[in-house]
């Protein structure tokens, strides 16, 4: 057990101090990232955290990166949410110093297992509870302009009653020019990966690996292709139908409010948010920081960083749609998946939608450098210094 005297910013931008009891063992966190249990004195007692550091080793600088993403995502979720309640399907930032010499981020004790265990467990009940749990987490994240990148059996959780999306080591903001994304193929889709990636990150980026994911849990481990391999599994259900569809090119892919609404359900944006000002204050005062902390190396602000604002601001502007009606298109983005009321998505294997404008559309590759000189600070281009 290791006492450590803690420094921190609050998410609501408080300073505060606490002393910390660091337990030796690690735990698994984003990458390049390690964590570990930390009992944290708080004026409301003591609290369990898992703390986490950039790895140490010749990574460090990219875990420098990760832990900016877990850092940033867990800011402007906690500015979302507001007074209204913390959602309980993504992680939460409870503090984090991001200006030190050994920068580190407080997340509160995760709940459950990861799902690539989980599963094993899972009744009829829970397999109907989750895919709902799921897309109401990443609705959040969409809320709030960030694709995960990562989801996965290690990355989101199940406790009996819901899920938990944990890690944004990889997440990037809504517009900003794609990087590949490390992992499974199963869990990559095509515009993420090494050699094929091109594009601007956008609201369907994570409905592939969310797809995936869903089926992995109904059918006990198993992974799924594609959406054929997924009309053919003889799951008969509209959910299951809708998601052959996130196997398509992403411009066609629906997003996860938008399945949310095929299952009936009312697009649940965080109540009373109010989109840009709060958002675009607390991702300056982070970059300020980032500033700070990379003298040597500025990091010049990614292509697009304030197009999710005006995705935002059109949530909180109207009311959520009622069920079984398809949600107005997002502003300079591709069409809404939209299933007529009573009506199907069309079969696997149909005509995909055609080019549109906006973050979904595909861009020109990136340009392949050595992994030592890729930046990924929130969906930096590589090969940037």
């Amino acid at each position: 057990m290791i006492t450590e005297t803690l420094k921190f910013r609050l998410p609501d931008g408080t300073e505060t101090t606490a002393e910390a009891q660091l337990e030796e063992t690690q735990l698994p966190a984003g990458e390049f990232l390690v964590a570990r249990p930390v009992s944290v004195t708080l004026d409301d007692g003591g609290r369990m955290m898992r703390l986490h550091r950039a790895a140490s080793g010749r990574r460090r600088g990219e875990g420098y990166e990760r832990l900016d993403n877990e850092i940033l995502v867990g800011r402007r979720l906690a500015a979302a949410a507001g007074r209204s309640g913390y959602p309980a399907e993504v992680a939460r930032l409870c503090g984090d110093d991001a200006n030190a010499t050994d920068p580190y981020a407080l997340f509160e004790e995760y709940r459950g297992k990861p799902l690539r265990e989980a599963w094993k467990a899972m009744n009829e009940a829970e397999h109907k509870a989750f895919p709902a749990s799921l897309l109401r987490g990443l609705c959040w994240l969409a809320a709030v302009g960030v694709a995960h990148r990562g989801i996965g059996p290690n990355t989101v959780w199940w406790d009996g009653r819901r899920a938990l999306i944990t890690d944004f080591s990889t997440s990037a903001v809504f517009g900003a020019a794609r990087t590949p994304v490390r992992g499974f193929p199963a869990w990559v889709p095509e515009e993420q990966r090494t050699g094929t990636v091109s594009g601007w990150t956008g609201p369907r980026d994570d409905i592939w690996a969310a797809a995936q994911l869903i089926f992995y849990a109904h059918a006990q481990g198993q992974e799924c292709g594609s959406g054929d391999q997924l009309a053919s599994s003889g799951l008969d259900d509209p959910l299951f139908r809708a998601l052959t569809w996130a196997f398509r090119p992403v411009a066609a892919r629906p997003t996860a409010s938008e399945l949310m609404i095929h299952l009936g359900g009312r697009d649940p944006s965080p109540p009373g948010f109010t989109g840009g000002a709060s958002l675009l204050e607390g991702r300056d005062k982070f970059l300020d920081a980032r500033r700070l902390k990379h003298r040597k190396a500025p990091a010049p602000e990614p292509p697009g960083l304030n197009d999710d604002l005006q995705w935002a601001l059109g949530l909180s502007s109207a009311p959520p749609p009622a069920a079984g009606v398809a949600a107005e298109p997002l502003p300079a983005g591709p069409p809404v998946f939209a299933v007529p009321p009573g009506g199907e998505p069309p079969a696997a294997g149909g005509p995909a939608a055609g080019p549109q404008a906006g973050p979904d559309q595909a861009g020109p590759p990136d340009p392949v450098q050595p992994p030592a000189r890729r930046k990924r600070l929130f969906g930096r281009r590589q090969g940037e210094q």
